[in-house]
C-alpha cells in the first residue's frame, strides 16, 4: 500500500487551506455525503500495523503470469479500503492493475478513478480520470492523472478543485501541472487559474506553494486599494523563511501619489528571548521631496531566573508619517510614540525595575510646555516581609528618578523617594479589614535655581469591605460588595516645590456595570470636579447582544473641552443569506461626523462578498476620507481584496469578524 500513501499524500497536497468543515461559515452548505468506512476487527488499528485482507467474488490464480481477481474487489488495510470491479496481479513484472470504479477511502480522503496502476518493485503509482474529496477540506475536484513515486515528485495533470457543491460550483481554481515533492514540502503549479463564476479572476503562469504547515519563502497575497493620501495603493508582499527561529516579510509598495517604498519586518523566536524589528523608507516622496521612513523595535528575553529585558523603540522622520502614509483615522489619533527600554528581577520577596523612557510627539497641536517628560533613568524597588503568620507584613517601596525635557523653559529634575509601611490583612468569609500605616520622605533636586526640597508624610488607611451573594433565577447571581476605605494624610506646605495643587479636592470617580440580563449590559464611568461643579469626563454604554450574529451598541464620550460623541453600531443579519454592519459616531459639539460606515455581507455556502463604505475624519486638521472596501472570500481558498475584519472590530465594540 506504499503507492497508495504517495497518492493519498498527493491529493492532501493539492491545497493548503486549514481544516474547515466543522467551521460555521459552512452553515449554508448541504450535508456531507455519508463516507463508508471499513468495520471489522482492524478498522481501529494503524495502517502500518493491519495486515492487508483482499476479497472477490472470484479468483483465477492458476494462471501462469498473472492472478486476476473480479466482482467486487476489496482490498482492506486498517481504516483505508479500496475497491474495483476487477484488479490483475502480472506476477513477473509486480505490478497490479485495477480497471471499472476503483473507489479508495480512508478518514481524510476519497478517491474514484477508472483505472489505477502500481508497480510493488518501484512503489510507483499512477491513478487516471480521478476525481476526489477531501473531508477535512470540505473540498472536492478531479484530475486527468496522478502519478506518484519513491524519490520522485508527484505529478498530477489537468488538476480542478473547488468548495462548492457539485449542482452550485460557483468557484474553482485550475491547475494543467502541478508538481510536489513531499520529501522537501514544496509544491509547484505552472499556468494556474482561479475562475469565478466562470470568468477568471487570478492567473500566473508559476506558483510554489507549501505542502505542510512548514513555513516556506515566497510571495504572500498582494494586497490593493485606493486612498485620499496615496491614490493607488499597492502592496506585494514576499515571505523570506531565514530559519527555524527566524524569518522576514519585505513588502514593496507602489503608491502612484508617492512613489516606491519598501518595508521589513523581521522576527525572531528563541527560547529566551524573541523580538521584532520593522524599517520602512519611501526614498522619495513626490509631495514632499524628502525621504520618509519609520523604524521600530520591540524585544523581550529572561537572561536568567527572574530577570528580564524588555525594549519598545518606535520612530517615524516627521510628524505627519502616520497621516499621510499609514491610512486610517486609528492611526491619525497617534500622539506619542514610546522609547522605552527596562530590565527588571522579580523575586519572591522583592523586585527591581531599571527603565529608560522617553517620547516621540506626533501631534504638532499640543503645545511644548505639555509635551511628556522623559525619565533618564527611573529606577524602582519593591520588598516585603511577613511580620507573623497572621496577616501582618512590612514592606518598602523606593524610587529613584531623573526627569528630561528638551525645553529649556520647564523644570527638570531627580526625585528620590521612599515608603516604608506596615500592613495587617484580617479577613474570612465574606468580608475583610486591611489597616496600614506608612512613612514617606520624598526628596527633590529641581533645575532653574530651585533649592532642593523635602518632605515627610505620615500615611494611615484602613480598608474595609463586605461581599454577599444571593441566587436568582436561573443561572443568575447578585452579588453586593460596599465597602468603605479611609485615608488619613496630613497638610503640609509643598507649593515651593514646582508642583503646586490647583485646586482643594481630587476629583470623584465611579463607574458602574451591570449585565440587566443575557443580552443586555451597560456601562456607565464618571469624573466629577467638585471645585468647579463640573461633569469632567463620562461614558455611557448600552449594549443588546440577543446572539452571536446580532450586535447593538449605544454611547456617549464626553470630556470637558475635548470631546462630546455620541457613538451608535449594530451588526445585524437581514437573512440566512444577507448580512448588515454600520456605525455613526457624530461629534454634537462640532456637528459633524467623526466616522461613519455601512456594509452589507452575502453569504453563500463557498463563497461570500463584502462590501463596506465609509467615511472618517482623516487628518489632525479635519481632513475626511472616502473609501470603499470589497472583498471576495472564496471559502477554503483565498479572500480577493482589502479585508475589513480590523476594521470592523475597531469600530464595532463586541465585534468578531471570525464568526
Amino acid at each position: 500500500m506504499n503507492g497508495q500513501k504517495l497518492a493519498i499524500a498527493a491529493l492532501l497536497a493539492l491545497t493548503s487551506a486549514p481544516s474547515q468543515a466543522d467551521d460555521d461559515r459552512w452553515a449554508l452548505c448541504p450535508a456531507l455525503p455519508e463516507r463508508a468506512l471499513p468495520v471489522g476487527p482492524d478498522a481501529g488499528l494503524p495502517v502500518s500495523d493491519a495486515p492487508l485482507h483482499i476479497q472477490a467474488d472470484s479468483v483465477d490464480s492458476e494462471r501462469t503470469t498473472e492472478s486476476l481477481f473480479s466482482g467486487r474487489v476489496l482490498l482492506q488495510q486498517g481504516s483505508r479500503t479500496l475497491t474495483a470491479d476487477r484488479v490483475r496481479h502480472e506476477r513477473a513484472d509486480n505490478l497490479i492493475s485495477g480497471e471499472g470504479e476503483i473507489r479508495f477511502v480512508d478518514d481524510s480522503v476519497e478517491l474514484a478513478g477508472q483505472r489505477a496502476l502500481l508497480d510493488l518493485n518501484t512503489d510507483r503509482v499512477r491513478f487516471d480520470d480521478l476525481e476526489f474529496r477531501l473531508f477535512a477540506r470540505r473540498a472536492r475536484g478531479s484530475a486527468d492523472s496522478l502519478e506518484a513515486g519513491r524519490d520522485i515528485p508527484i505529478t498530477v495533470t489537468d488538476a480542478r478543485y473547488t468548495t462548492c457543491p457539485a449542482d452550485s460550483e460557483a468557484w474553482s481554481l485550475h491547475a494543467p501541472r502541478l508538481e510536489l515533492d513531499t520529501e522537501t514540502g514544496v509544491g509547484v503549479g505552472r499556468n494556474v487559474r482561479v475562475e469565478f463564476m466562470g470568468v477568471p479572476i487570478f492567473y500566473t503562469p508559476w506558483i510554489s506553494f507549501p505542502l505542510n504547515d512548514e513555513r516556506k519563502s515566497g510571495f504572500l497575497v498582494p494586497d490593493a486599494g485606493r486612498a485620499r493620501n496615496t491614490g493607488i495603493d499597492i502592496r506585494a508582499p514576499w515571505y523570506w523563511n531565514i530559519a527555524p527561529e527566524r524569518d522576514a516579510t519585505i513588502t514593496p509598495r507602489w503608491m502612484g501619489e508617492r512613489g516606491l517604498q519598501v518595508g521589513t519586518e523581521y522576527r525572531y523566536l528563541y527560547q529566551r528571548h524573541q523580538g521584532q524589528l520593522d524599517l520602512e523608507v519611501l526614498p522619495t516622496d513626490r509631495q514632499r521631496g524628502d525621504t520618509r521612513a519609520r523604524g521600530a523595535w520591540w524585544h523581550i528575553s529572561e537572561a536568567a531566573a527572574g530577570w528580564q529585558f524588555h525594549a519598545d523603540v518606535q520612530h517615524v522622520s516627521d510628524e505627519l508619517y502616520y497621516e499621510d502614509l499609514a491610512g486610517g483615522m486609528e492611526r491619525t489619533i497617534v500622539t506619542h510614540l514610546p522609547k522605552r527600554m527596562e530590565l527588571s528581577y522579580h523575586g519572591d520577596q522583592q523586585s527591581w525595575v531599571a527603565r529608560l523612557d522617553g517620547w516621540q510627539t506626533l501631534d504638532d497641536t499640543i503645545p511644548t510646555a505639555a509635551h511628556p517628560y522623559s525619565r533618564l533613568p527611573q529606577v524602582l524597588w519593591h520588598a516585603r516581609w511577613p511580620a507573623s503568620d497572621r496577616g501582618a507584613q512590612l514592606s518598602v517601596d523606593a524610587e529613584a528618578v531623573y526627569f528630561h525635557t528638551d525645553d529649556d523653559t520647564r523644570v527638570t529634575g531627580s526625585r528620590m523617594d521612599i515608603v516604608p509601611s506596615a500592613t495587617w490583612v484580617l479577613d474570612g468569609a465574606g468580608w475583610h479589614v486591611v489597616p496600614r500605616a506608612a512613612w514617606r520622605h520624598t526628596h527633590y533636586a529641581l533645575s532653574g535655581g530651585l533649592p532642593e526640597q523635602s518632605r515627610t508624610l505620615p500615611l494611615y488607611s484602613v480598608d474595609t469591605g463586605l461581599t454577599f451573594d444571593r441566587p436568582m433565577s436561573g443561572d443568575r447571581v447578585q452579588t453586593l460588595e460596599p465597602r468603605v476605605y479611609w485615608l488619613r494624610i496630613p497638610y503640609r506646605e509643598q507649593s515651593a516645590l514646582g508642583t503646586p495643587a490647583s485646586s482643594r479636592w481630587s476629583d470623584y470617580l465611579g463607574e458602574a456595570s451591570i449585565n440587566l440580563s443575557s443580552e443586555w449590559s451597560t456601562r456607565v464611568a464618571l469624573q466629577y470636579d467638585p471645585d468647579s461643579a463640573h461633569l469632567e469626563r463620562s461614558l455611557v454604554q448600552l449594549r443588546w447582544h440577543p446572539d452571536r450574529d446580532r450586535l447593538l451598541n449605544l454611547g456617549w464620550r464626553f470630556r470637558r473641552g475635548q470631546i462630546d460623541q455620541t457613538d451608535i453600531a449594530f451588526a445585524w443579519p437581514l437573512g440566512s443569506r444577507w448580512s448588515a454592519v454600520g456605525r455613526w459616531n457624530w461629534s454634537v459639539d462640532e456637528r459633524r461626523n467623526i466616522e461613519t460606515f455601512v456594509g452589507f455581507e452575502y453569504q453563500s455556502c463557498c463563497w461570500a462578498i463584502r462590501v463596506v463604505s465609509r467615511e472618517y475624519i482623516a487628518t489632525r486638521a479635519g481632513d475626511t476620507s472616502h473609501s470603499l472596501y470589497f472583498q471576495l472570500e472564496l471559502k477554503g481558498l483565498a479572500n480577493v481584496g482589502r479585508g475589513t475584519g480590523a476594521m470592523l472590530e475597531r469600530g464595532i465594540l463586541g465585534y468578531s469578524a471570525r464568526r
